[in-house]
């Protein structure tokens, strides 16, 4: 008696050998890579059971992973992680072909301007001086075009949102005590900050600030006093953390996240007023009694900071001189040297010449990249995913949803604290920020199957 699998699934089972042999190969060249793509097949097989559960591992491993990169940016073992899931969701969208799980179907306009966006960045090769630099760039775009297609599909219902948002404080909390627990070494007379799993110090605060976000949401869910009283110890955690990664980035996006969440919260203004007042005297009373002096002077005296203003002077330069097409996708920092002897003092220039280093600014990153086009295409998708979750939340305020109210604005806020925390980090590649998007039009979706005449 022969087993035959469906045709459709062929190509699944094709997969897996695939990802068995490459298993078989990175044992040969580390043994370490060989247990990551053990555990990247194991991985498979919950996403293949569960593809809200296999997309919330993920999201968790990409805050916590510590195993280095290889071969440079395009290859990384969260990025082999990625495929499992990758597999789970085309299966399923193949299986099923249902309307309502095709991102495409229902968002055809969000659909074109992704793929102009990467279309766009692609033809930048044409002009770019590292051709390289462009590829891995389209790469890691596409990479984030396609987790927003996942999540469409993965996020159904109230239990994938809370299963999502879990996995992301849970990924800000491991991060936050892997730094402290093992604090990053310090040349003498320099400011040890707290970086944590993600090796940088305002990544780090980017994320911290999620954290403290989506807890919120977790907290005004939560049916029991434990699960409240945990998610709050989380987010105090997470707040302690963010202090001591003395980000200057990190405090002001806290503070536009507290701003949106008391605009956004009906019926709960006051409260989170309140909360607000409260963290603002807590950082205050931190810089002003506990922070270390190098500390309290890069809060209280910022200057140019680590060289962001001259980066940013040099970016306006190339925005000036290439304001249509930009340098290319991924060549900010490979042709930032050719704007540097311009007229006007650049005191931290090494940050140019010696050490060329990304904007520090996402949005400035991606006009000097892409030019206007590309940047208008890049801020349609962002404020499309924030506009998608502002409606949502007024349709479950017309439904009296009041759960999933209180979810999709912390999701809301939470990425309007992440938005302000990149005019101060290039995080357009950021699994965080594509991911808190994605969840837009899955819950705009969700809100829309809710109301009685769509389920009619």
């Amino acid at each position: 008696m022969s087993i035959r699998a469906p045709r459709n699934e062929i190509w699944l089972l094709g997969s897996f050998g695939l990802l068995a042999m490459l298993t078989g190969v990175l044992a040969g060249i580390d043994g370490r890579l060989a247990i990551a793509g053990a555990l990247a097949i194991a991985l498979a097989f919950i996403a293949l059971a569960d593809l809200t559960v296999g997309l919330a591992i993920f999201t968790f491993l990409g805050f916590v992973v510590v195993v280095p990169n290889f071969a440079g940016q395009t290859l990384s073992i969260i990025k082999l992680a990625a495929l499992p899931v990758l597999f789970s969701w085309l299966a399923l969208v193949t299986r099923e072909g249902s309307a309502r799980r095709n991102f495409i179907a229902v968002h055809p306009a969000l659909s074109m301007v992704m793929l102009l966006f990467v279309a766009w960045a692609t033809l930048s090769y044409l002009w770019a001086e590292d051709g390289n630099e462009v590829l891995i760039a389209v790469f890691r775009y596409g990479l984030a075009m396609t987790l927003v297609f996942v999540v469409f599909t993965a996020v159904q219902k109230e239990r994938d949102v809370t299963i999502i948002m879990t996995a992301m404080v849970l990924g800000a909390l491991c991060a936050a005590v892997y730094g402290i627990l093992n604090p990053a070494p310090t040349e003498a007379g320099q400011l040890g900050r707290l970086s944590g799993t993600l090796t940088n110090a305002n990544e780090l605060a980017a994320a911290l600030v999620l954290g403290i976000g989506l807890c919120g949401g977790l907290v005004a869910i939560a049916k029991t006093p434990l699960v409240r009283g945990a998610a709050i110890g989380v987010g105090g955690v997470c707040l302690i953390a963010l202090l001591l990664t003395g980000s200057r980035s990190g405090l002001v996006a806290l503070g536009a996240m507290l701003l949106a969440a008391v605009v956004l919260a009906r019926g709960r203004r006051l409260v989170l007023t309140l909360v607000t007042l409260m963290l603002a005297m807590i950082a205050i009373g931190y810089i002003a009694t506990a922070a270390p002096e190098q500390s309290r002077e890069r809060f209280l005296q910022p200057g140019s900071g680590t060289g962001r203003i001259d980066i940013w002077t040099v970016g306006g330069r190339m925005v000036s001189a290439n304001p249509i097409e930009g340098v290319g996708a991924g060549n900010f920092a490979v042709s930032s040297i050719h704007y540097l002897l311009r007229p006007g003092s650049l005191p931290n220039d090494q940050y140019i010449a010696d050490q060329p280093t990304v904007a520090h600014n996402m949005y400035l990153e991606v006009l000097a990249e892409l030019g206007i086009l590309g940047a208008i295409l890049f801020v349609t998708l962002i404020t499309s995913g924030l506009g998608c979750l502002i409606v949502a939340l007024s349709r479950f305020r017309r439904l009296g949803e009041q759960r999933m109210q209180k979810l999709t604005t912390a999701i809301a806020v939470s990425l309007i604290g992440f938005l302000a925390a990149e005019f101060f980090a290039s995080g357009e590649y950021a699994r965080e920020l594509w991911l808190l998007v994605a969840l837009g039009p899955a819950l705009l979706a969700m809100a829309k199957r809710m109301e009685p005449d769509t389920a009619a």
